[in-house]
């Protein structure tokens, strides 16, 4: 046997026993009387005499190796009774190659090398605090949760870092302000400490994580030590001012607003988080695009409050924060036909509050409530008077949660749901009872929850529930799970969650296998095969029968490619499409192909390109997609992206419209086509311009009618219903954002908007060129926000 061969056989029984290793790395925290001063060296004496965290041991692309000695990571931790105190130093022999890119504010994920602390003070394996520091000096801070990691929670901590012959290091003083601990003090903290060498895409963790166990955040080391202390008050304000000049078609407007954001500490344990007098005005645009099926739009949340801190709100999948304020509803079914020049603004938010966090047994607890004013729909009658019709009443939003973790890996959550209007309009009070539970070794889990909705309005009260239930393995190479989900008819949870549609019963059965080490080629790969069973819970009707799967990998080169197909090898039986009760469409039997590459994103020039594939064996259905994304860099602080996708349906078949005694489908080619354009020039780690273009497309034009018959057959018909449609929404946002101070902001935003249903003749470039030529809504604004810290003041 070779030497080669002894020593390979001995790491791989080393990293097996590494693998199977349960007992946790210890750091223990000394206190301090003389905190060091946050320049990034490290030569004060607090570090003379801290432990030193070392041995890191690679997460990826390898799992388990110890870090070589010329790229040794060093830690060292502090506190007094006002912050913790990090310094590390990241050896590296070849300093004038450490990557270190510029980048705005929570995005350390680009071409830089970059330091992470993960802290957990109930050590529960579910709420870590996460701070990243890149080399280029970007600080990302975040909360690991279930759900993965939450960067739009933001706090305020300082850092520095320093590049020197020996490679870099970084320092960091995180107050208590930032973190919510235990009453009871002396039990240990859950710690992990990470480091990222991008040139290497190499990862190193100070607790060893073994990635053939899902759960990262129950393999966290022990923070020992932190006794005897006095936390100052955690309390701080957030007051803002905006502006607003609108410039419309046919006029302009002024407006400006202040307001506050306001955060106190109530104990160690619990935050109470409010916004008085909100203003949204500034978020990031919706990405607008033409629904023609019979479900929802669903929209990502990018208000700052409903998405910042909201673990425990997301307990179930029961809030859908976009329900509070934002476009009007006609609740009230007011009907606006006889008056002309309507005009209606979005629905006001008036205020916002929540308390969170969990107890010394570990008892999650969250109460979030919010007030939405009175919205008006205004317009003209017949003899010009001004009439204003109420379409959705002052309305309270609350939602209550209790989450029980217990042994770390298991919890037992309720979460209830609650709307209540002025007035005779809709309520609504939906209770969830969720259990998420683990294995002693955390290799498999049980998940279920049961849902109770009631509506109420006016005499009537409609009841029904909802129930989940998943087994799944959740470790090693080879993965399972199977899954049934029950919704009942009239079970609706929309007043304050998404439902996508009622009346369901699922049945989900799929198996994966995934290497955790680098094979062949690979540093990673994986293979998923999975089958699904629809039907209607009402009467048991069958829906459809799906076969997939998908498969995704990564070169040992860092290219990833991927792909996967869905087929359906029997009819299936739509009964939503129709949009009327009694109908169904029988759908033909279909098959879906799709594939993917993105090439190294270390390179200045990268590349994300996508294909897909759809055909019906009746019809003459045929889809096709083709995506390509350049990615350039073109230095260290300019950056941008170009993504171009166009797409095409021929001889698709669907609704149309409906008439007084029947459902019209028609056959129609679907044109879409959508192109994005982003660039973000970095000037300092604190200021940054950035600049989004989006234009959308859409258009149908239908070649024959049909009418549906009630056995989901269709009749060919010699009518022209006229339902060719012409859709464009163009957005610009150009933005420019200044971090002044800790915590305190300015922004400037120039945003472009654009949505139009007018018939345009010719194809895309004809649709491109008049959605630029236009008139469209400018709107220029200015917004600053200044943080204010108690404590700081105090002193």
């Amino acid at each position: 046997m070779t030497t080669r061969a002894i020593l390979l056989g001995i790491g791989l029984i080393g990293t097996h026993l590494l693998a199977g290793q349960t007992d946790p790395k210890v750091y223990t925290i000394q206190k301090t009387s003389t905190p060091p001063i946050i320049d990034g060296l490290g030569d004060d004496a607090v570090w003379n005499d801290a432990e030193i965290g070392t041995d890191f041991r690679m997460l990826e692309p390898e799992n388990g190796p110890l870090e070589p000695l010329d790229r040794k990571t060093e830690v060292k931790l502090a506190y007094d009774d006002e912050a913790i105190y990090v310094f590390a130093r990241m050896h590296d022999p070849q300093p004038d190659s450490i990557l270190r890119q510029l980048s705005a504010r929570d995005n350390y994920n680009v071409n830089t090398d970059w330091f992470a602390l993960f802290i957990n003070p109930f050590n529960d394996g579910l709420n870590d605090f996460s701070f990243h520091i890149t080399a280029a000096g970007v600080q990302t801070d975040g909360r690991n949760t279930d759900d993965g990691n939450d960067r739009s929670w933001n706090t305020v901590w300082e850092s520095e870092v320093n590049i020197d012959e020996y490679g870099w290091t970084v320092e960091l003083r995180i107050p208590y302000q930032c973190l919510r601990f235990p009453e009871k003090q002396g039990n240990d903290w859950g710690l992990n400490v990470v480091r990222y060498v991008r040139r290497t895409r190499q990862m190193y963790t100070w607790n060893f994580i073994d990635r053939s166990t899902s759960t990262y955040e129950l393999q966290a080391g022990l923070l020992r030590g932190m006794v005897d202390i006095d936390p100052p008050v955690r309390l701080s304000f957030m007051p803002y001012l905006s502006g607003y000049q609108n410039m419309y078609p046919d006029g302009q407007s002024q407006s400006a607003n202040v307001g506050m954001d306001l955060k106190y500490g109530i104990s160690e344990s619990f935050t109470l988080d409010a916004t008085l007098i909100p203003d949204f005005g500034q978020v990031a645009f919706d990405q607008q695009f033409l629904n023609i099926g019979p479900f929802e739009n669903q929209f990502q949340e990018n208000r700052q409050f409903f998405v910042e801190g909201t673990e425990l709100f997301s307990k179930g999948d029961m809030f859908y924060s976009r329900r509070i304020g934002g476009n009007p509803k006609n609740l009230t079914n007011a009907d606006a036909s006889s008056l002309d020049n309507l005009t209606q603004d979005y629905t006001r938010l008036l205020n916002a509050t929540k308390v969170s966090g969990r107890t010394s047994g570990n008892l999650g607890i969250g109460v979030l409530n919010a007030i939405t004013d009175n919205n008006y729909l205004e317009g003209q009658d017949s003899l010009g008077n001004e009439v204003r019709i109420l379409t959705e009443p002052l309305t309270n939003y609350n939602v209550f949660v209790l989450d029980q973790r217990i042994n770390r890996n298991r919890s037992i959550s309720v979460v209830n749901t609650n709307v209540l209007r002025e007035g005779n309009a809709r309520d609504a009070n939906v209770t969830a009872l969720i259990a998420n539970l683990n294995n002693d070794a955390n290799s498999y889990n049980f998940y279920a929850q049961g849902n109770m909705s009631a509506i109420f309005q006016g005499d009537s009260n409609i009841t029904d529930f909802s129930t989940a239930i998943q087994i799944s393995k959740i470790d090693g190479n080879w993965r399972w799970g199977l899954s049934q989900e029950y919704v009942g008819d009239e079970f609706d949870k929309n007043d304050l969650g998404f439902q996508a549609r009622n009346n369901l019963v699922q049945h989900y059965l799929e198996g994966s296998y995934q290497v955790f080490q680098p094979v062949g080629h690979f540093n990673r790969y994986r293979i998923t095969l999975g089958m699904g069973h629809r039907m209607l819970a009402s009467n048991g009707a069958f829906e459809n029968f799906v076969f997939e799967s998908d498969f995704f990998a990564v070169t040992r080169n860092f290219f990833a490619f991927g792909g996967g197909f869905s087929i359906r090898p029997v009819e299936s039986q739509d009964y939503f499409e129709p949009r009327r009760e009694g109908y169904r469409f029988t759908s033909p039997r279909s098959a879906f192909f799709t594939g993917w590459i993105s090439s190294d994103y270390r390179k200045p020039f990268a590349i994300d390109s996508r294909i897909s594939y759809e055909a019906w064996d009746e019809y003459g259905y045929r889809f096709y997609l083709i995506g390509i994304k350049p990615i350039v860099r073109a230095s260290d602080r300019w950056t941008f992206f170009y993504d171009f996708v166009p797409r095409v349906g021929f001889n698709n078949v669907g609704w149309a419209t409906s008439t007084t005694d029947s459902v019209i489908f028609g056959r129609r080619d679907i044109t879409t086509v959508e192109q994005t354009f982003g660039s973000t020039f970095t000037f300092t780690p604190t200021m940054s311009l950035s600049l989004n273009f989006r234009h959308y497309w859409r258009a149908l034009e239908y070649k024959e009618y049909y009418n549906l018959n009630p056995d989901g057959t269709l009749d060919p018909l010699t009518d022209d219903y006229g339902r060719d449609l012409n859709f464009n929404t163009l957005n610009v946002d150009l933005k420019f954002s200044w971090w002044f101070a800790p915590g305190s902001e300015v922004v400037l935003l120039y945003r472009n908007s654009l949505i139009s249903n007018e018939e345009i003749d010719g194809r895309y470039l004809e649709n491109f060129r008049e959605s630029l030529e236009t008139p469209s809504t400018h709107i220029f604004s200015i917004r600053l926000t200044y943080f204010l810290d108690y404590a700081t003041l105090a002193r």
